[in-house]
């Protein structure tokens, strides 16, 4: 257990260290929103960097457990399928999730009524996407636009609901170390 303990804190002083070194490795556009506590500041991107493949653990706190095609969809499903049990790790500055790597990741959370917001937001319905027994959730903004992470529900039982190309993928918690 140390020896795993040891070898993810030498991971992340690699990384620390490389985004360190370089100015901005930011791979991408992303919307910018002012930060409703001050509407003069902006926030910045937050750079992706790609992780090792060889890397022998990662601190898994969600798995994609199931997906709803959104009404607007007109992709291929296999793509959607073969996103299950896909690892995420989200932590006070970072997210990981399929091999990348945001860092610097400020979050900004509020409490939303769900229906309202998906029925607003994503033009669905908690019925549609299978969340209709969630009481309560939080929208989650952050600066990452790595995959969907750039605003996501957090659920009040753990489980989070990431839109993405209008698929809505449901990440539950699954924590390991």
């Amino acid at each position: 257990m140390q020896l795993k303990h040891l070898f993810s804190i030498i991971i992340i002083f690699i990384l620390l260290t490389i985004t360190t070194a370089c100015d901005v490795l930011y791979n991408g556009e992303s919307e910018q929103r002012p930060d409703p506590q001050n509407n003069d500041e902006e926030i910045k991107p937050a750079p992706i960097v790609e992780l090792e493949q060889d890397r022998d653990s990662i601190r898994v706190l969600w798995t994609i457990s199931g997906y709803v095609i959104g009404r607007q969809f007109s992709g291929d499903e296999a793509d959607a399928r073969a996103m299950f049990f896909e690892p995420l790790d989200i932590d006070d500055d970072y997210i990981i999730f399929l091999d990348k790597m945001c860092v610097d990741v400020i979050f900004e959370e509020a409490s939303v009524n769900i229906a309202e917001y998906v029925s607003k937001n994503w033009k669905e319905t908690p019925q549609s996407l299978g969340i209709e027994d969630a009481e309560a959730a939080r929208v989650v903004w952050t600066n990452c636009s790595l995959f969907g992470f750039s605003e996501y529900l957090r659920l009040d039982d753990g489980r989070l609901v990431v839109p993405y190309n209008e698929i809505f993928y449901i990440f539950t918690p699954s924590i390991v170390y």
